[in-house]
C-alpha cells in the first residue's frame, strides 16, 4: 500500500516539474520526429527516471547499477582494487536446498565439521 501511494504521488514528476520537461512538454510529434531523425535522448532519460523509486522496476536497478559502478571506481581511485567477490541473499537465503548443500560442502572442505553438522541441523538438510 505504501509503494502504490509512492508509485502514485511520483506520477506527476515529468508533467509538473521545469526541471525535467520544462513548461512545455514535447507534443507526441515533436517526440515522433526526434526518434525518425535518430534523437532518442528523451526516451532514455524517461526510461531511467521514469520509474527509479518504483522498487524492481528496470529503471530502479539501473540506477542500482550506476551505485554500484561508482563505488568500485571510488575503491579502485583510492587504491583498494577491485572487488573480487559480490554475493547478494534474499531474505529467503535459508531457503535454497542448493546453497544450503554447497555452504555445508564448502564447510567440510574446510575442515569445519562442527560448522556443516550446525547448518545442516538448522535447516533440516
Amino acid at each position: 500500500m505504501i509503494q502504490r501511494h509512492d508509485n502514485n504521488s511520483s506520477g506527476n514528476f515529468f508533467v509538473n516539474s521545469p526541471n525535467f520537461v520544462g513548461v512545455e512538454p514535447p507534443t507526441v510529434e515533436d517526440l515522433q520526429h526526434a526518434v525518425s531523425v535518430g534523437d532518442t535522448k528523451y526516451i532514455e532519460v524517461l526510461q531511467y527516471f521514469s520509474g527509479s523509486k518504483i522498487r524492481g522496476s528496470d529503471s530502479y536497478w539501473r540506477g542500482k547499477q550506476e551505485e554500484l559502478k561508482t563505488w568500485i571506481d571510488y575503491h579502485i581511485a583510492e587504491g583498494h582494487g577491485p572487488p573480487t567477490m559480490f554475493l547478494t541473499l534474499s531474505c529467503a537465503e535459508n531457503w535454497w536446498p542448493d546453497l544450503m548443500r554447497l555452504l555445508i560442502e564448502m564447510e567440510q572442505k574446510c575442515g569445519n565439521k562442527k560448522e556443516a553438522k550446525e547448518i545442516q541441523k538448522n535447516n533440516g538438510t
